[in-house]
């Protein structure tokens, strides 16, 4: 096996990262990056093999069916423009949310682990260095603990907690930052353990932003692993996109 092979081959086996994450990593292998440059049959391949990613993570099945549409001679082109449209998506996303309140001293939890979720808390963290994370483990995959190593590198004051521990802390809360691998307009998919964190913070009065963007809307929600879950869109939830923040349930009337 090459190392463009093993490099797709640990795309597919990825279930620690988000759909974002793993479009970016797909990117870099096709585009070369830091590794062999592969030819017209190992692209095809590749675009093959990478089908079996679940289809829960639609950011990576978009990247695929643009990268079908347009032809293997045009993928550096398609790769490049891909790039460039979506780079800045978490700066976007962190913009609407320090629009829609003030982030000082605020304590967030968080759950899983998301790229673009990080880049944002990040981001916030730019603005208000008070802010205060708590990071579930996020049984039964546990690759929060990524997060919350990824979040203490950026030297944001944050906190690992069981799932169990993070519903008793909903109350403590100001508010909940989720990713999101697809939605449409009654629900979104995320980790398993979204629904139940979710209904502890609108219990508890707290809001929910669920941070996506256009390429993970789709008309039928459709997953294969238990690892994910569908939560209903309900007033307390706000979807934020690259075009603003909409309160989700609007969504869903």
């Amino acid at each position: 096996m090459t190392t463009f092979e093993k490099r797709i081959q640990e795309i597919i086996n990825d279930q620690a990262h988000g759909s974002s994450t793993l479009a970016s990593k797909i990117v870099q292998a096709l585009s070369g990056y830091g590794g062999e440059q592969p030819d017209r049959q190992q692209l095809k391949w590749a675009l093959k093999s990478l089908r079996q990613v679940d289809k829960s993570m639609v950011v990576v099945h978009h990247l695929l069916d643009e990268l079908e549409a347009r032809g293997y001679k045009a993928v550096p082109e398609t790769l490049e423009h891909y790039d460039q449209q979506w780079r800045d998506i978490d700066q976007k996303l962190a913009s609407h949310l320090l629009r829609q309140r003030n982030w000082d001293s605020s304590r967030i939890l968080t759950h899983s682990h998301s790229g673009v979720l990080l880049s944002v808390i990040c981001r916030l963290h730019e603005f208000s260095p008070s802010i205060e994370v708590w990071q579930t483990i996020s049984a039964p995959g546990g690759e929060g603990r990524l997060q919350y190593q990824a979040l203490q590198r950026e030297g944001i004051q944050s906190h690992l907690v069981t799932d169990e521990q993070a519903l008793a802390r909903a109350p403590d809360m100001d508010a909940a930052l989720f990713g999101v691998d697809q939605y449409n307009d009654q629900a979104l998919v995320n980790k398993s353990g979204t629904g139940v964190l979710a209904d502890a913070m609108l219990t508890a009065g707290k809001p929910v932003f669920v941070l996506g963007d256009s390429r993970k809307r789709v008309d039928r929600l459709s997953w294969t692993s238990d690892l994910f879950e569908s939560v209903p869109f309900r007033e307390g939830i706000y979807l934020v996109t690259e075009t603003g923040l909409l309160p989700a349930f609007i969504t869903s009337s």
